[in-house]
């Protein structure tokens, strides 16, 4: 944990599926028959066979704030949390009280005096922390002791940051939010990302974002600094904590088709897809982890499709590897996936290049087994019209021939044929499937093929990593953490076809930065996205996941909270973290069903550069800005006060004209 000391290791139940395709109620053995070695890109284990641990993030007890027993006399700020979100607008600053001046009960702990200024700008004021020694220290908004906690309500989301400022040496400060319950116990504490702050201009901090556990009645929103000197002061201006029902993605109505370089759906309104890879059964029927829970949770975080990471090897009978209650765990986890309203990607991961040589990531699709795969799995699938098909995950090493039509590997580490692109393609549509088809390009499917493939509903798929194995310092690619320049690559045939992001992370989960950096990439360019991985465990450099208890919501890592709070929309924190966009306050008449487009407005605020972004609009909208122009009539931008939405549905709105 960069910049907060302290770690607490807990066991995790690795519950699988039931031979009859339900949850089950026992942990999984973790024992696999699939793919030894590693990821040759990730050095991710494809076996695993041990009891899995989550190392779930803590606080040192001098960093937390006071957590004393309430005495009969007093009553806890946030004892009822009944209707707090609807009595407060959603996207509100928690932290502001009159006059837009803090309120609560601030409190220093660790080495620490505070004190608070009203601020000069709207929204807050500004906290005065000096450090008197040599530990750590922590701003609490308020604490079950001091009072200032704000009520909560479970399930919610909330998110906090601040700008902030060292007054001598740079300082490291990372956000932190803490829930209570009812008697003023902590539930859980989640930090965000941590950022370097110096004596300069007030630095924006990264978003802690989480969700409210079951039991949570308050939260207090916090900033643990590290590295400041004895007596330097650390200004955190404009604190805010801000919360919103979420309800989860808007279903997808399928089926889905391509024209020209868009999804459209069964109404033809145009679809982004963003969400997670569902990673682990690629080698295993009964990977580690709940399989249900991961899908139900990436839908709370506003997926609308999950990648599904599939073996070859497991599937067909012809196959040394072949489990018999694989296809019964996949058919329950597309219908798990689908019965949500969300996109099921399946996707082909692993392959052995003859039925009994080790199964794991090839150069390519096999022949004839990967060909018999997609028969099979397409004619098992194709009349579901929320699932698509990745034809082959990562090709690499062979020609542009080679990916589409096939052909003999001899330099392969085990020489065989090779099935192509197109060999692939024809076998779902021999099937009579509509659905769509996602080919991923060459070279780690980095590089976009050329010639491309001859059929219709393709969707042409690239994967992104500057450090695909381990973090800066020791990864020194350029720009580690900005989208890549493979992408800019894309671009170009992008404008005729639809292109995905289907993988991308970062081997750092305190960090979002990359990854915010790729959905921004994504999303200015009308792409949906999905971001690696979600499987079963909270240990990878690659999880998304911080936190996954039993009775309560799954908790993003840093790495992932950028993500998710695009995903929800930008009133959570008043602009979105990946993209940096502004608040976007929607004022739409819905059209009736089959009526015509309603016009309506949707202003947006600090609204920056806006040319080819999407903008998710409270409560399951989406605002596409196709069209964006850069200045108004009169010729100045700085004239722009919001955008006209002509509304296509409840659920698609296309800004024309600023």
């Amino acid at each position: 944990m960069v910049g907060v000391a302290g770690a607490t290791v807990i066991a995790a139940s690795a519950v699988g599926l039931s031979a009859d395709g339900t949850t089950g109620g026992q942990p999984s053995a973790g024992v696999s028959k699939g793919a030894v070695g590693s990821h040759p890109r990730r050095g991710r284990s494809a076996v695993i066979n041990s009891p899995q641990l989550a190392l779930q993030p803590s606080l040192p007890s001098y960093l937390l704030p006071p957590a004393g027993r309430l005495s009969d006399g007093e009553a806890l700020a946030a004892a009822s949390t009944t209707g707090q979100l609807e009595q407060a607008s959603a996207g509100e600053n928690l932290l502001s009280g009159p006059n837009e001046a803090l309120h609560g009960g601030w409190v220093a702990t660790g080495e620490a005096t505070v004190r608070s200024v009203n601020g000069t700008s709207p929204g807050g004021g500004e906290l005065i922390m000096t450090t008197t020694g040599s530990k750590s220290q922590a701003l609490w908004s308020g604490s079950p002791s001091n009072g200032g906690l704000v009520p909560a309500t479970p399930e919610a989301v909330y998110t906090g940051n601040a700008r902030a400022t060292a007054g001598g040496q740079a300082a490291t400060i990372t956000p932190v939010l803490a829930f209570y319950n009812s008697s003023g116990k902590l539930l859980t504490s989640l930090t965000g990302q941590s950022s370097e702050v110096t004596s300069a201009a007030p630095q924006m901090l990264a978003q802690v974002l989480g969700f409210a556990p079951l039991s949570t009645s308050s939260v207090a929103l916090g900033f643990v600094v590290t590295g400041a000197a004895k007596g330097e002061q650390i200004s955190i201006e404009d604190p805010t904590l801000r919360a919103e029902r979420y309800a989860g993605s808007a279903p997808i109505e399928g089926p889905l088709r391509v024209v020209g370089n868009q999804i459209l759906d069964r109404n033809g309104s145009r679809v982004i897809l963003d969400g997670f890879d569902l990673y682990g059964l690629q080698s295993s029927a009964h990977p580690p982890g709940s399989l249900f829970r991961q899908i139900e949770e990436a839908k709370a975080w506003g997926a609308n499709v999950i990648r599904v990471s599939l073996g070859e090897q497991l599937w067909l009978k012809t196959s040394c590897y072949y489990e018999p209650d694989y296809a019964l765990v996949v058919s329950q986890v597309v219908k798990w996936v689908t019965e949500l309203g969300m996109v099921a990607l399946l996707d082909l991961h692993f392959n052995s290049v003859t039925p009994c040589t080790p199964p794991g990531q090839q150069m390519m699709a096999d022949y004839p087994g990967s060909v018999n795969f997609w028969s099979q799995v397409a004619s098992k699938f194709k009349g579901n019209p929320l699932v698509a098909f990745g034809l082959y995950n990562e090709p690499h090493g062979i020609s542009n021939k080679v990916w589409l039509d096939g052909g003999l590997l001899l330099h392969a580490p085990i020489p065989y044929r090779a099935a192509g692109m197109q060999q692939l393609y024809d076998a779902v549509r021999a099937t009579g499937a509509q659905n769509l088809v996602m080919a991923s390009g060459l070279g780690w499917a980095r590089s976009f093929p050329n010639p491309k493939l001859s059929g219709y509903n393709i969707v042409y798929s690239v994967h992104a990593y500057t450090c695909p194995q381990v973090p800066p310092p020791e990864c020194d690619t350029p720009n580690p953490y900005q989208a890549p320049p493979i992408l800019n690559q894309w671009v170009g045939p992008a404008q005729s076809v639809p292109v995905m992001v289907t993988e991308f992370g970062f081997p750092d989960p305190n960090s979002g930065t990359y990854n915010a950096s790729v959905a921004q990439f994504a999303a200015a360019h009308g792409w949906g996205w999905i971001a690696f991985a979600l499987d079963g465990t909270t240990l990878g450099p690659f999880d998304l996941v911080s936190q996954m208890p039993a009775e309560g919501p799954y908790e993003p890592a840093p790495s992932a909270m950028g993500l998710v709070a695009d995903l929800i929309g930008p009133g959570l924190s008043g602009g979105t973290v990946g993209s940096g966009l502004g608040s976007v306050s929607p004022q739409v008449a819905n059209p009736k069903p089959g009526g015509k487009p309603v016009a309506g407005q949707a202003v947006v605020k600090k609204a920056g550069s806006l040319i080819g972004h999407e903008l998710r609009v409270h409560p399951l909208a989406k605002l596409h800005l196709d069209t964006f122009k850069a200045s108004t009539a009169q010729g100045s931008a700085q004239g722009c006060n919001g955008l006209l939405v002509h509304v296509q549905d409840p659920l698609d709105l296309l800004a024309r004209v600023c």
